[in-house]
């Protein structure tokens, strides 16, 4: 499940492509739909809790990719139970004075439904690079990966130096990075 303020759809649509072109068929509920395996189902905000019951419940599916939006969360739940990973992006000021969230502090409490609902055995992700998203991270559940932009960025410094790992950007590669390794994963061109 990924949320935040701005980038879930496009994050959701990079994991649904990334988990496609390894072979897995994939369900994906978003605010442009609901695609199955690549195929458009039905169009509209599947966001919320609806989209997520419709992907479930598809029985070709290999992994689902839900898109949970504040409305969703705030008004119906997040639609599951537990996800296996747990995607905190951002929490901007954008969307707020709706669904009985006024402040950044309100936004941040809702967004923190998917990090909290992670499996034990799974993982959450999560921003270092928004001081807001930071905020949140004692909720967060499972394994935690963080991922910035600044490998300098001083949570991730202290995330690694603590046994941890995260993702982050070093002279235009991206490397997943612990206190032993860099893998580089690809280029930014890539």
């Amino acid at each position: 499940a990924v949320t935040g303020t701005n980038g879930k759809t496009t994050t959701c649509k990079l994991i649904s492509h990334t988990l496609k072109y390894s072979g897995k068929k994939v369900g994906l509920a978003c605010t442009t739909g609901v695609i199955i395996d690549g195929y458009p189902v039905v169009n509209g905000d599947f966001s919320g809790p609806e989209g997520a019951g419709l992907v479930i419940r598809e029985p070709t599916v290999d992994h689902v990719v839900l898109e949970a939006a504040r409305g969703g969360i705030a008004r119906r739940g997040l639609g599951v139970k537990e996800v296996n990973v747990g995607v905190l992006l951002n929490i901007g000021s954008d969307h707020l004075g709706t669904d009985w969230v006024e402040t950044q502090e309100d936004l941040s409490l809702v967004k923190s439904t998917v990090i909290e609902t992670v499996k034990e055995t799974g993982t959450s992700v999560l921003n270092a690079d928004d001081s807001v998203t930071m905020n949140v991270l004692d909720r967060a559940c499972g394994n935690i990966i963080l991922f910035s932009l600044d490998p300098d960025n001083r949570k991730i410094v202290e995330h690694i130096k603590e046994g941890g790992t995260a993702v982050t950007v070093v002279q235009r590669d991206v490397i997943i990075r612990n206190s032993e390794l860099d893998i580089t994963v690809c280029t930014l061109e890539e």
